[in-house]
């Protein structure tokens, strides 16, 4: 809740417990398996993510983080096809700068070697 109080504010964490299950066999499984909430994220909030690693200023920390993130939210299908797209439009983006970048230091390096050349 948003500028009040939570209506959970001041009480204990509950405490839930698993009892174990039955194995076929009238023993305790070993194992309790539990449905894990897979939450479809929406399209713009999945674009801000992947727009952070086109951030020059993206640490690898901040990198690392994101990468984890995304890992953990793909496991969704129709997060990772969006992922993908994103991650597509970032890769193109960031081929588009190099490409002019690399375009540009050409062109200072012709520059340069003619002025060595005639100089």
């Amino acid at each position: 809740v948003h500028g009040g109080e939570s209506k959970d504010e001041g009480k204990e964490d509950e405490v839930i417990e698993i009892p174990p299950e039955m194995g076929s066999n009238g023993k305790a499984a070993k194992y309790v398996f539990v449905r894990i909430p897979r939450p479809v994220i929406g399209v713009e909030r999945l674009s801000l993510l992947c727009g952070i690693l086109r951030l020059e200023a993206c640490k690898d920390s901040s990198f690392g983080k994101v990468m984890t993130i995304m890992g953990s939210l793909s496991r969704v299908r129709e997060n990772r096809q969006i992922l993908l797209k994103e991650l597509g439009t970032v890769a193109e983006s960031l081929g588009g700068d190099a490409l002019r970048d690399l375009t540009e230091l050409n062109e200072k390096l012709s520059m340069a070697t003619k002025e060595v050349r005639s100089g």
